[in-house]
């Protein structure tokens, strides 16, 4: 029987052994490494402050479009 460090370092070895992700164009592969690097680092730190930043100019562009939205779906279901 295989002690639990050793079947963690098999998996860790075979999480590595993936090849990389080629997307056809090096132009997008290079955005790409670089949208990912921060976000495997830190995701809630980048995607939390978007979210908000999204949310607060869709209301600012389509405020009461988006509360009789809202309102809508919330009684339609």
């Amino acid at each position: 029987m295989k002690t639990i460090p050793t079947r963690i370092q098999n998996k860790y070895s075979e999480i590595f052994s993936l090849q990389p992700n080629q997307l056809g164009n090096n132009r997008i592969n290079l955005f790409y490494k670089i949208t990912t690097r921060f976000l495997k680092k830190a995701p809630f730190i980048v995607i939390i402050p978007v979210t908000m930043l999204v949310v607060v100019l869709i209301y600012i562009l389509i405020g009461p479009l988006l509360v009789k939205l809202a309102s809508f779906l919330q009684y339609g279901f």
